[in-house]
């Protein structure tokens, strides 16, 4: 039946649009049982309607009601005069009500009250559709007006309708304290012709305390609104002077930062300009070094060339050793040759003794060639005596040469300071080569000097072979 009612869809859209609700509704006859309209009217007013919760299913549409009857009965509404909430009540108890009339008493409800929460009913109410908006007008203004709450008449007509602007609402809210007896106090005329003398004072009363009770009124809302207008102003100078302090914080701080970039920038290019000069000198010092270096590697060239001359000497000395050999080989060739001629008679008296003064001779040529070759053979054991030496302190010159230079590889390999060591390590290690390249060089000159020297001291070349016999 309350489905056939012309404001049901005005009632379901109400009711789906509020966030208090957790399911929606198709049918006003879904909210018979009262469960979803007490649970908006107590988050409307905790106080004066119980939680579904709280409570049992059969008792919600009674509490529903009573705390309906009560709210609108303490705010001068219809339920004193239209006995609606009482009727409702009476049906509830029989078993019987109406959805429709549960949810207009509800709708009714949360706009007539003085309760915080009333300003988001309102607003719930405005955005709604335009005929949802006239439909909940007309529930508050029959309802307020004594009428009643059903419906005078079906829906508008499409040609009928009244067409309004999208953009303004068309639902506009009574005031918080509005009364049927305001409303019905106004069409009350105490000039009405055919009055008596106490009516017409008890009409002129009743509008004086009326338009009393509206001035007062305004000036309460004209005095929340001045404070409400005082706060906002305050709260606006508060705003504009943290905007400029924020704006004042913000030009320090991008001042603050630009000294911070132009200090560190100065300080990048003295940093960069010190670098700079450091790596000058450093090159300085290397290129001097690298001169020096140069130098003695153009000695040790030198050296070196020296040491290949004395090392041909040597080679010269030993085939000189090698002739030696041979000489003495025919040496005892000679003698056996003597011998033999000796054995034989001889031819003649004076042949025979210029032989032996020739064979005195030989044999005296060839002690003191012995002599030499022995001398020879002693200075060559020297010789590779101190060649040995050598060639074992030039191993050793070379070994240090090998870890200078690995320590000088892993010092250009560090950082710009550690350079300059880099670079004294391979130095040492060229000075040290040529260190090893002038010892041999000098152990082989002074080698060669041992060994050609007895020969010259001997009395130059060897002496001719003796002449053979006839």
């Amino acid at each position: 039946m309350g489905d056939l009612d012309a404001d049901a869809p005005a009632l379901l859209e109400w009711l789906n649009s509020l966030e208090v609700v957790t399911r929606r509704y198709d049918r006003l006859s879904e909210l018979a049982d009262g469960e979803a309209l007490l649970r908006v009217m107590h988050d409307l007013s905790p106080d004066g309607f119980p939680s579904p919760s709280m409570i049992g299913n059969s008792e919600v549409l009674v509490r529903l009601l009573e705390g309906l009857e009560q709210h609108l009965r303490d705010r001068g509404g219809a339920g004193s005069q239209d006995e609606t909430c009482l009727q409702c009540l009476e049906q509830a108890k029989a078993g019987f009500v109406q959805p429709v009339h549960l949810a207009k008493l509800a709708l009714v409800a949360t706009v007539q009250n003085d309760l915080p929460k009333r300003r988001d009913y309102v607003e719930a109410i405005m955005s709604l559709s335009v005929e949802a908006q006239q439909a909940a007008q007309a529930i508050i203004e029959r309802f307020m007006s004594g009428s009643g709450l059903d419906s005078p008449s079906g829906r508008y007509p499409t040609a009928d309708r009244p067409r309004h602007n999208s953009f303004s609402p068309t639902f506009s809210p009574p005031p918080r304290a509005a009364s049927v007896r305001d409303m019905t106090r106004e069409r009350l005329d105490f000039t009405e012709v055919g009055l008596d003398v106490e009516e017409r004072f008890r009409r002129l009363k009743d509008e004086y305390i009326a338009v009393m009770e509206e001035q007062e009124r305004r000036q309460e809302e004209r005095a929340a609104l001045r404070k409400d207008l005082e706060a906002e102003r305050k709260r606006r100078r508060e705003a504009e002077e943290a905007e400029r302090e924020a704006k004042a914080e913000r030009k320090l701080a991008e001042e603050a930062r630009e000294r911070v970039r132009e200090e560190t920038r100065v300080l990048y290019e003295g940093r960069m300009l010190q670098e700079a000069a450091r790596a000058a000198e450093r090159l300085r010092h290397l290129d001097l070094e690298l001169e020096g270096l140069r130098e003695e590697l153009g000695l040790a060239r030198v050296q070196a060339a020296n040491a290949e001359k004395l090392s041909n000497q040597l080679e010269l000395c030993k085939q000189k050793i090698e002739e030696g050999h041979t000489l003495r080989r025919e040496n005892k060739e000679l003698r056996v040759q003597v011998d033999d001629l000796l054995a034989k008679p001889s031819g003649g008296g004076g042949g025979a003794e210029h032989m032996q003064r020739s064979l005195a001779r030989a044999r005296e040529d060839a002690a003191a060639a012995a002599r030499e070759r022995e001398e020879a053979q002693r200075q060559l054991v020297l010789l590779k005596e101190e060649l040995a030496s050598g060639q074992q302190l030039q191993r050793g010159l070379a070994e240090e040469v090998r870890t200078l230079r690995s320590g000088g590889s892993g010092g250009s390999a560090a950082a710009a300071p550690g350079a300059g060591r880099g670079g004294d390590g391979h130095g040492r290690a060229l000075a040290l080569e040529a260190g090893s390249a002038l010892l041999a060089a000098a152990t082989a000159e002074a080698s060669v000097g041992d060994v050609v020297g007895p020969g010259r001291r001997g009395g130059g070349a060897p002496p001719p072979p003796p002449p053979r016999g006839p």
